[in-house]
């Protein structure tokens, strides 16, 4: 059986997750500078966790 719908599902979910934080960021009461400051922090977070997470399920 194929595993196609799990990858649907957590590329969706990583989908919601950064369109939801974008909405996040731009929405809350910052100078554009701070928030865009975040926005490049919470993203390379984002970056390490899918690596991480990506490396640990090929074992």
């Amino acid at each position: 059986m194929s595993d196609d719908g799990g990858n649907k599902f957590l590329s969706g979910l990583i989908l919601g997750a950064v369109i939801g934080l974008a909405i996040g960021i731009f929405n809350a009461p910052r100078s554009g500078e701070e928030s865009r400051k975040i926005a490049k922090e919470k993203l390379a977070e984002l970056g390490k966790h899918i690596k991480h997470e990506s490396g640990s399920s090929s074992d």
